[in-house]
């Protein structure tokens, strides 16, 4: 099973952290598409960052708003020359444009970052000193994912939810199991961080397929790797009629609004485990010679649940632990799946 269990940050020197990116590059990829209204915070918590250390590579989708006129702003502010790409053609979507970055990273601690949100000033610390403290010493060939709480702002900035865990109603210290990481993804991309291995195996994002860059590589880590993730929040994570995830607060009220409709609220439970079982597919198209035999054996029965009865859907799928962190969610699986 991967690692997901919460560790307290140790108040190491910041020279821990100077050693641990000694001779390594810790690079940050963000990807912008007319985010101009936004842009400028979070080039301002950039620039903030107490880790300066650090490599920003920028990928335009062709915005049409002045989003590269801001980043261009920006350029002379930074320890080290940013590398402005300027797609001649749309990606398609965020994540394509994601998948892009990661396909030509070279870095070796990754950083992935949405051009509408705010970065604590001293994220990038954080992450480097938790790296320091649990993976210090790890090896080169092992995928790691780590991630932490974020802050919801709204449009306007204001704080909306003091933690994103609190406002999807999920807890990562139940989902350490790869059978919870293929229902619910607990982290944010924009509040995580990447190993150089676990990029590399992750850069051919079946975008097709999958919901999302950020879960894939965290599903890559869960079933080749280690997991792992910090109790606290590393950034603002701003939600806006323009996100391109379209986050919603898991609530009673999102529920009951849906459960009027029967009918209505049973399609969308089909409809997005049947999403979820089409992103685990890749796992086993791309990775199944290199799966230990217990995960190879997790993703199948996954995927084979489509083809079961509902009781027996429901039976694979409680006594194996397909399941959310959350009774909200989970209720309306027993009820619906």
């Amino acid at each position: 099973m991967p690692t997901t269990q919460p560790s307290a940050l140790v108040a190491a020197p910041f020279a821990e952290v100077a050693r641990l990116a000694a001779g390594q590059r810790v690079e940050v990829l963000m990807a912008t598409y007319n985010n101009a209204p936004y842009l400028a915070a979070q080039m301002e918590s950039l620039v903030a960052q107490t880790f300066q250390d650090f490599h920003l590579v920028v990928s335009d989708d062709c915005s049409t708003d002045g989003s590269v006129a801001v980043v261009e702003g920006y350029l002379d502010r930074f320890r080290h020359p940013v590398k402005m790409i300027r797609r001649d053609s749309q990606s398609g979507s965020a994540m394509a444009n994601f998948a892009s970055l990661m396909q030509q990273s070279t870095g070796d601690w990754v950083f992935l970052c949405d051009a509408d949100d705010v970065w604590h000033p001293d994220k990038l610390k954080k992450f480097l000193r938790f790296a320091a403290e649990k993976h210090g010493n790890h090896d080169p060939e092992v995928p790691i994912f780590l991630y932490s709480d974020a802050r919801v702002i709204g449009p306007d900035g204001a704080l909306t939810h003091a933690s994103y865990w609190s406002f999807k109603r999920t807890d990562p210290a139940r989902c350490a199991t790869l059978q919870r990481l293929l229902v619910c993804a607990p982290m944010l991309g924009c509040a995580s961080m990447m190993n150089r291995t676990l990029v590399n195996l992750a850069a051919n994002v079946p975008v097709g397929q999958v919901t999302g860059h950020d879960w894939w590589a965290l599903l890559v880590a869960a079933s080749l790797g280690s997991v792992d993730f910090m109790p606290e929040a590393t950034i603002d994570y701003r939600v806006h009629p323009g996100n391109s995830s379209k986050p919603m607060q898991v609530s009673l009220r999102l529920i009951g609004r849906v459960g009027m409709k029967l009918s209505l609220a049973r399609h969308e439970v089909h409809r997005r485990m049947v999403i979820r079982q089409k992103q685990a597919e890749p796992l086993l198209e791309q990775f199944s010679a290199n799966l230990a035999p217990e995960r190879r054996a997790i993703i199948r029965r996954f995927l084979d649940m489509s083809g079961q009865s509902p009781i027996g859907r429901k039976l694979t799928m409680l006594r194996h632990g397909y399941t959310y962190p959350d009774y909200i969610r989970n209720s309306a699986l027993v009820l619906f799946y």
